[in-house]
């Protein structure tokens, strides 16, 4: 599995979709969601956090709904995540495109909260 699998399946366990999340887009129910846009059988080359914003930006949501210290800041090319608490979390980068510096900054902000359980 290579990098961008790994961390699609990382984004998608930490909204919940293994365990069936309901999600709120109905244009995601088709062959690998049921009619209430749950995800019937997590395979990686279907999860599209990586490449479309409406995936993506759920994910921010619930970054910024993790507490009242976390923060997700945008940049024209940039993108920097923090959690302001004791032993807390600060990732910020710089990548060729917005969505590659989001999708980086959440990946580094999963690691992270997975390493607090």
């Amino acid at each position: 599995m290579n990098n961008t699998a790994e961390n699609n399946r990382l984004m998608a366990e930490f909204m919940g979709l293994e365990t069936g999340k309901q999600l709120g887009y109905d244009r995601w129910v088709n062959d690998w969601f049921d009619n209430r846009g749950v995800l019937k059988n997590l395979r990686n080359e279907k999860l599209l956090f990586d490449s479309d914003w409406n995936w993506l930006m759920e994910v921010v949501g619930e970054i910024e709904n993790y507490n009242e210290y976390t923060s997700v800041l945008f940049f024209p090319q940039g993108c920097e995540i923090g959690c302001y608490i004791d032993n807390g979390f600060s990732f910020s980068n710089d990548c060729n495109t917005k969505i590659e510096a989001v999708y980086n900054a959440c990946v580094e902000f999963i690691k992270w909260c997975n390493k607090q359980k």
